[in-house]
């Protein structure tokens, strides 16, 4: 046995020793079979005090935590500090080598061992022991002191006997572990109540909702609501719960259960404690990527869900329940490409102990059955059933149906983009033409379009319509988002996770869609700098949907690019069927025929001409041969009312004024 073996045993011993001595004093609270250490909650100190601790580490993390942004990360990039690897304590103690000689951090429960040594343990096999320089002190704990406190710790790893040890730099509160500690105790609290409730009302013999076990927010002092308070045994009850709360009959204050309700919300009751739990675990919904927590995040955004779902569904607990879920779902029910889950959470079971189970087998049915209520899961349902049960055919024919009932918008698109472009040679005239008066050109472009019968701006109305389409469509599939798990299409093998090539053919059909739409816009004709960007856009737009789109499932990508495919087959249709309709009226020709002044453009023809006389010249200057009034400014002012100065008159004119 090599010395370094020996020194691992050794502490191995001192450190089970130390454990059973602190199991003497505290003791996990029942109904915590099959959690990992980290979710286990000790019945000392009381729960009370230790969501006072736990709220004070939580406090302390959040005015301490790294200033994010771009300018820090870009300051990271130049910074000489050696980047810090989070890592779990379960990999760090199954590949300790792996990680020997890095600069890591670890989040855990702490357990001092003596001054220059702590532990980490995760289940009963996994450790990672902690040595603590007389230089290092753990801060931002309420007491100084670490033990037993959600703790992070940053160090250099080393191996010892296969045993890691890290030796610390720097030991502080884990903030994300010390909000989901908070929230198990919260639960717990809320638990207490009830069980306390339902006791009391067995052993005097009540129903179970005839009695409501709370707390005075103020004081913390227990109060019994109990139903129908003038028809019951007030003393016997008092005996019951003083005995069942360690009160004398005396102490336990009882006040009417209806009653009360209305007129005393100060009263914290066990619905109350299941609101704050849920509540602290939405705190770290957002933070599904964080590795070094994978473990516990997801039983926090899962856990959380369920409780609202089971115990706050008289508070629209159902509602939130359905969209977290919805929301965590995607992320959280990835699988490595062997297809084993990438993410695990705990479940109670029906005998009371806790079992580790798949996301995606936690949270399917509630999700499902919960979303099923919805009109838009019916709709996306209705689609798969028309599609032969599968859900691929169904996101096929959806987008073929949503596609035909905008056909007379997209119609009217394709209309104006033909008669724009038989538009291009004059329009290019009048660019010529008014190369330096724009305003002059704004006015003979609309007046041209008047003459035309066509709306420039009418291919934007199809795109209007269908991003509330898109967005209703987009909530039908999240809330059907358990059946998409079992589908498959082509070489996608699961419809409820992005897929890269799906993605990649989207943005190519969305290259082309821009592209096509493009056509329907003015601009690129009226002013080339214009034309430019809109050349950039129709490239720059495709790629920031590529990057956005990255996390959404398949079926939306599915449908999306459906309806562009049916988008290009109506066009070439409408291309192939349409027929010549005559050239468009010449340049300078004025709108005749009925209707030839209305709409949209003849309203913008009368905008840009306000104003101005027959010939388009000002009011005030008809008698002005041709061209005399030409500058910008004069038109200005001559449109404004105002008269030309005396010193803008010709020499001749002021002579003859003198005489």
């Amino acid at each position: 046995m090599t010395i370094a073996s020996w020194w691992c045993r050794a502490i191995a011993v001192v450190a089970a020793l130390a454990v059973a001595s602190t199991c003497a004093v505290a003791k996990p609270l029942p109904g915590q079979d099959g959690l990992p250490p980290e979710l286990v909650i000790e019945d000392n100190p009381s729960l009370e005090v230790q969501a006072r601790l736990l709220r004070s580490c939580i406090e302390w993390a959040r005015q301490n935590q790294p200033r994010g942004g771009f300018l820090e990360g870009l300051k990271g990039l130049f910074s000489r500090k050696p980047t810090v690897l989070q890592v779990n304590v379960s990999d760090l103690s199954q590949h300790p080598g792996q990680f020997a000689g890095q600069l890591v951090a670890v989040h855990g429960l702490y357990e001092k061992i003596s001054e220059q040594r702590g532990l980490f343990s995760s289940g009963t096999t996994e450790l990672c022991y902690i040595a603590v320089p007389q230089s290092v002190r753990p801060v931002g704990f309420p007491d100084g002191s670490a033990e037993g406190l959600p703790t992070k710790v940053e160090g250099f790893v080393e191996s010892e006997g296969g045993v890691p040890v890290i030796h610390a730099t720097s030991i502080q509160p884990s903030g994300l572990l010390a909000v989901i500690r908070l929230g198990r105790v919260q639960e717990l609290q809320a638990q207490r109540l009830e069980e306390l409730s339902a006791a009391i009302a067995a052993e005097a013999g009540l129903q179970p909702g005839d009695i409501e076990v709370g707390i005075w927010r103020a004081s913390g002092r227990y109060v019994v609501r109990v139903k129908a308070l003038a028809t019951r045994d007030g003393d016997k009850i008092r005996a019951v719960a003083g005995k069942a709360l360690g009160l004398e009959p005396k102490q336990v204050e009882l006040v009417d259960l209806e009653i009360s309700r209305e007129t005393q919300p100060s009263i914290i009751t066990s619905v109350d404690k299941y609101q704050e739990a849920a509540s602290t675990y939405a705190q770290i919904g957002g933070q599904l990527g964080s590795g070094h927590l994978y473990a516990f995040i997801p039983f926090a955004s899962t856990h959380g869900a369920l409780l609202e779902m089971q115990k706050l569904a008289d508070r629209g607990g159902r509602k939130r329940a359905a969209k977290q879920l919805s929301r965590a779902w995607t992320p959280l029910t990835a699988r490595d490409r062997r297809g084993k889950p990438l993410y695990y959470t705990w479940l109670q079971q029906a005998d009371g102990k806790w079992q580790k189970v798949a996301v995606r087998d936690a949270i399917a049915k509630p999700l499902d059955s919960m979303n099923r209520q919805s009109i838009w899961y019916k709709l996306v349902e209705l689609f798969v059933l028309l599609g032969g049960g599968n859900a691929a055919m169904g996101m096929i024919l959806l987008a073929v149906i949503s596609r035909v009932a905008i056909y007379p918008l997209t119609k009217k698109q394709l209309e104006s983009a033909e008669k724009m472009k038989r538009l291009q040679p004059q329009i290019k005239k009048l660019q010529e033409q008014y190369k330096s008066d724009k305003q002059k050109f704004q006015e003979e472009f609309w007046k041209l379009c008047q003459a035309n019968k066509v709306n420039p701006l009418g291919g934007c109305m199809p795109l209007l319509v269908q991003m509330p389409i898109l967005i209703l469509i987009y909530q039908g599939i999240r809330q059907y988002i358990v059946q998409f798990d079992k589908a498959s299409f082509l070489w996608v093998h699961n419809l409820a996770q992005p897929d890269l090539i799906l993605l990649l053919c989207y943005t190519a059909s969305m290259v082309l869609f821009q592209q096509m739409t493009n056509k329907t816009n003015p601009t690129a004709s009226m002013d080339p700098q214009q034309a430019q960007q809109q050349r950039m856009m129709t490239w720059m737009m495709p790629l920031m949907f590529f990057f956005f789109f990255r996390g959404l499932p398949a079926a939306f990508i599915l449908y999306w690019l459906g309806t562009n495919v049916v988008y290009f087959l109506q066009q070439w249709l409408y291309m192939r069927q349409a027929a010549a309709h005559g050239e468009a009226v010449p340049v300078g020709a004025q709108a005749s025929g009925s209707g030839a002044g209305g709409g949209f453009s003849g309203w913008m023809a009368k905008l840009m001409s306000s104003g101005q006389g027959e010939e388009g010249q000002p009011r005030s200057t008809q008698s002005k041969p041709s061209g005399q009034l030409s500058s910008y400014e004069e038109k200005k002012r001559a449109e404004a009312g105002k008269k030309l100065g005396r010193e803008d008159e010709p020499k001749s004119k002021r002579r003859r004024g003198r005489r």
